[in-house]
């Protein structure tokens, strides 16, 4: 878990660096890699003490399956992503990649 929590905190400090210049979405960051490690569990007990809450349908996997295997409609699907957009990604990538790679400690 290290690992991926070290790996985080370099993306967070590049995204620090750059963020003026190249504005993106980290794909990972500490507090992601802290919520993946909890376990949380709820229930509706308390609302419908409370609240008098009783739920209009059952909340089960079904549905969520059949979600899934109905395609997606025009409004779902994402738009396309410009070639000046992906060269960028790309250069970034090699760049933040040559970076990581120059401060490890070389064989020898």
């Amino acid at each position: 878990m290290w690992l991926v929590y070290f790996i985080a905190y370099i993306i967070e400090m590049v995204y620090g660096l750059v963020h003026n210049f190249y504005d993106f979405q980290p794909l990972l960051c500490r507090a992601e890699v802290y919520k993946t490690g909890q376990t949380h569990y709820f229930s509706i007990e308390k609302a419908r003490k409370d609240l008098n809450y009783e739920p209009q349908f059952q909340n089960d996997m079904h549905t969520v399956s059949e979600e899934y295997k109905t395609p997606p409609t025009n409004s779902m699907r994402k738009h396309g992503t410009s070639c000046s957009s992906i060269f960028i990604s790309i250069l970034l990538g090699i760049l933040i990649f040559s970076l990581i790679m120059s401060l490890l400690p070389t064989a020898g």
